[in-house]
């Protein structure tokens, strides 16, 4: 008995259930056959604007157009959980930053003996984003290098020295997303360098070649909103490997040489030529100037992102077949107004 009851019970359940859903399909489909009437009416050339497949009147309350669709198509560039917001950001900004600045490897550890402390590099330069994940840029390095640079052996220069690094690079940038607020990126760059050392007595060494530098860091969105929402700022690293094609020793005379050409010295070791190495902040801004923006584009229009326009009724509850001066729907749903 009690195995029937339950088995009664579960059997009732089912059918109820099964119930509701028609019920519910039912009330679906009349929705949208009702909507079927109202935006593609002349796809079926069975009723006007306002009125439905079925023949019913639609009242001027039940017509009213849904909101209209965000662009949420899918993203076509490489992001962790990423959003169209970047899109907004492509075309022409600008960068600034500023950190510390030193050289590694012997001819820095000894005859320079340059401290990271007190060496500080200036970069101010632009870059133009062609989407979000790639872009281009140019900029300047000015820095300053804090070193013991001294000619002990024929001066025993003790006094204030000085050195001062000057390279322009150019090159692509790889960036990556993550969600809308921060940039990670990575870049690699090529331009020419001079660094130039000078110690009180006079001694002069001069250094020019290329620069292969490789860069990492990533980039803050704080704002979402206003002026500020395309500024950004944080950390970077940046690793150079120049390629010194020329060397002056000067004193009483100019004496510059490729490196490997030059006699390496007690003090000195020409063949040993100096890595670079240099840490900050930076900060960017967006102009967004000649980009490419197709999250701003407007999408395709459907018939039911269009208005929908009642149709007018006389008083005996009859439609008018005459068309709405704003706007008729075509077929294929698409439409066009007339303002």
């Amino acid at each position: 008995m009690r195995i029937s009851s339950v088995c009664s019970v579960l059997l009732l359940g089912l059918i109820l259930t099964c119930a509701a859903g028609v019920s519910a399909a039912d009330e679906m489909s009349g929705g949208e056959e009702n909507s079927e009437g109202v935006f593609g009416a002349d796809n079926e050339g069975e009723s006007n604007s306002g009125t439905t497949s079925s023949g019913e009147t639609i009242m001027d309350s039940e017509t009213l157009a849904p909101a209209p669709e965000l662009n949420n198509e899918p993203l076509n560039f490489l992001s962790i959980k990423g959003t169209n917001v970047w899109q907004e950001r492509n075309g022409l900004g600008a960068h600034a930053g500023f950190g510390g600045y030193t050289c590694m490897r012997e001819y820095c550890d000894t005859t320079l003996d340059v401290s990271m402390a007190g060496s500080i590099s200036l970069i101010l330069g632009g870059y133009f984003r062609f989407n979000p994940n790639w872009s281009v840029f140019v900029d300047l390095t000015i820095a300053h290098l804090n070193t013991n640079f001294r000619d002990s052996i024929y001066y025993n220069d003790v006094g204030d020295n000085k050195g001062i690094v000057v390279q322009f690079l150019f090159g692509p940038t790889f960036h990556l997303p993550l969600k809308g607020w921060l940039d990670i990126y990575t870049s690699l760059g090529i331009g020419p360098i001079a660094l130039r050392e000078k110690t009180t007595s006079g001694l002069k060494h001069r250094w020019g070649g290329f620069d292969f530098e490789w860069a990492i860091g990533a980039d803050v969105y704080l704002w979402s909103v206003g002026p500020m929402k395309n500024f950004s700022f944080g950390p970077f690293m940046k690793f150079g490997f120049p390629a010194w094609a020329k060397v002056c020793e000067e004193d009483d005379s100019d004496n510059c040489d490729k490196p490997s050409d030059m006699e390496n010295q007690e003090y000195v070791f020409w063949s040993d030529t100096p890595f670079t190495f240099q840490m900050g902040l930076e900060a960017r801004y967006d102009f967004t100037l000649f980009g490419n923006h197709p999250s701003k584009d407007p999408l395709p229009m459907n018939a039911t992102q269009m208005e929908a326009t009642p149709a007018s009724s006389d008083g005996a509850g009859n439609d008018s077949a005459e068309k709405s001066n704003k706007g008729e729907t075509k077929a294929g749903g698409s439409a066009e107004i007339d303002l």
